[in-house]
């Protein structure tokens, strides 16, 4: 299913003509009241919301992937390099983990490079992080492992 170019038109608007609140208001609500319900929406939704509100973009695609949604590991990966783009590797991080811990979320062996970069100084991020990039890669390997 591709997303209308109504719909891309729609969020093109929204993003250049609203406040960023606005914005981020009525996108936010129409993917959490199920107006669009695709993944192709969503994604395109998210890779707008993460050039103006991680936290946002964040929310939305949790909450999809609860009801059902497969946020794509790519969803995930723009948010991260957004995130170390801005100056915010802490929050990369935390951001990241925390979506793995909760949701055993795939990402991408790019974004683990890129991780990898955050846990020079800090052995403990290093040790989380071999740890999860083994188990991502068995699942990648077997996507039925038990989670």
């Amino acid at each position: 299913m591709c997303i209308s170019t109504q719909a891309r038109q729609y969020i093109r608007w929204i993003v250049t003509t609203k406040s960023q609140q606005e914005a981020k208001d009525l996108i936010s609500a129409a993917i959490l009241h199920k107006t669009w319900r695709d993944r192709h929406t969503l994604y395109a939704v998210n890779t707008s919301l993460v050039r103006s509100d991680w936290e946002r973009a964040l929310t939305v695609a949790t909450t999809c992937f609860g009801e059902g949604f497969e946020v794509q590991p790519a969803v995930y990966d723009r948010l991260l390099y957004a995130l170390i783009g801005r100056g915010n590797p802490e929050v990369a991080w935390e951001v990241v983990f925390r979506q793995v811990d909760k949701h055993n979320t795939l990402i991408s062996p790019d974004s683990i490079r890129a991780l990898e970069a955050l846990t020079i100084k800090n052995p403990d991020r290093r040790q989380r992080l071999r740890e999860y990039t083994h188990r991502n890669e068995s699942r990648m390997k077997d996507p039925s492992e038990p989670q």
